[in-house]
């Protein structure tokens, strides 16, 4: 669709709404495993604190998604450059628990 179509609305619109679909998803099972510490009684705590990161690029995801999704309803000329987003969000959150870290 995107290759035939090129800048339509519509199929920016579409190709938006599925990748956001998948991702709360995503969201949500990630959610159940953060409420459900059940499931990692036989795991360690770096399982746990890997599963609680994951948790958080997922909703930081969602979130970039939803500002990039809106981005290109508002600028057209924006439309695809706004899903970089994707890739700038997840990565501030993982350098700034990695400084914490140390």
């Amino acid at each position: 669709m995107l290759g035939t179509f090129g800048r339509d609305r519509f199929v920016a619109a579409f190709y938006y709404s599925s990748l956001l679909a998948g991702m709360v998803c995503r969201f949500a099972m990630l959610r159940i495993l953060k409420a459900t510490p059940a499931l990692f009684e036989e795991d360690g705590p770096a399982v746990r604190r890997r599963a609680q990161d994951l948790y958080t690029e997922s909703w930081l995801n969602v979130l970039a998604l939803v500002l990039a999704f809106a981005i290109a309803l508002a600028v057209p000329v924006l439309q695809y450059y706004s899903l970089l987003l994707l890739a700038v969000l997840p990565r501030l959150a993982r350098s700034r628990r990695q400084r914490t870290a140390r």
